[in-house]
């Protein structure tokens, strides 16, 4: 979820009801959410960033703050990911803790997150050279891990398996380091009862390494993630009425 430090095109809309946890626990707070700052890549130039269009979007949609917690990590296996003892999974829960622990909205009995954005699975192809072994490098054994993860955020106070819009995204389509994409487009590999979809790849375009969306895709595939939540909460009404 970083983005490329080569991906600075595409639209880059400012929104000032959009806010960050700064990374962090100690001296964590919240910010006004820019490109360019912390979870996002602070490479020059603004690197674009799936998760800010999906929460503009968001909150021109139904208004109010929206509020963004982020551990993007560049090339992390799953393995990183599966428990809390695990690096990447056990500072991202922290910070989680740390963040609701200063809630600006109040405090209430229970916090569901709207949505956990995921974008990962290129560093477990078996032909990803940047991550050295053990890794989920194959169909079953990520399936397996990826089980072992929700499992531990269904644990969490915060996250919900049938509330929680949990949406990941493709990776580039015919990338060579797409061999994860037989995990993603295939429903019966996902967790059972978890409130889970997917945004294709198809037509988006990468930096030019065949692995890695350009800025105008970040942007393009932020916009597909969030289509799918809009989708799916008036598909929830229509089914209430």
């Amino acid at each position: 979820m970083v983005g490329h430090s080569r991906a600075t095109g595409g639209a880059k809309p400012s929104n000032p009801n959009i806010f960050t946890w700064s990374n962090g626990v100690a001296e964590g707070r919240w910010n006004q959410a820019a490109l360019g700052s912390s979870p996002f890549n602070e490479k020059p130039g603004k690197p674009n960033n799936i998760a800010w269009h999906y929460a503009d979007r968001l909150q021109h949609e139904y208004g109010g703050k929206v509020y963004l917690i982020g551990r993007p990590i560049n090339g992390s296996t799953l393995l990183s990911w599966l428990d809390p003892d695990r690096e990447n999974l056990g500072a991202f829960l922290e910070e989680v803790d740390a963040a609701l622990s200063k809630a600006p909205w109040g405090k209430d009995d229970r916090v569901i997150a709207d949505s956990f954005l995921w974008s990962q699975g290129e560093s477990d192809d078996v032909e990803a050279t940047m991550i050295k072994t053990p890794k989920h490098d194959s169909l079953l054994t990520y399936k397996a891990g990826f089980a072992n993860l929700i499992e531990c955020l269904d644990s969490q106070p915060w996250f919900s398996r049938s509330e929680t819009h949990f949406i990941a995204t493709e990776l580039v389509d015919n990338g060579w380091l797409s061999a994860r994409n037989d995990f993603y487009r295939n429903q019966a590999h996902w967790p059972s009862g978890l409130n889970m979809h997917v945004a294709p790849s198809a037509g988006l375009n990468d930096i030019g390494d065949g692995a890695h969306y350009d800025g105008k895709s970040l942007a393009e595939i932020g916009k597909r993630m969030f289509d799918l939540r809009r989708s799916l909460a008036i598909h929830a009404s229509k089914s209430e009425q």
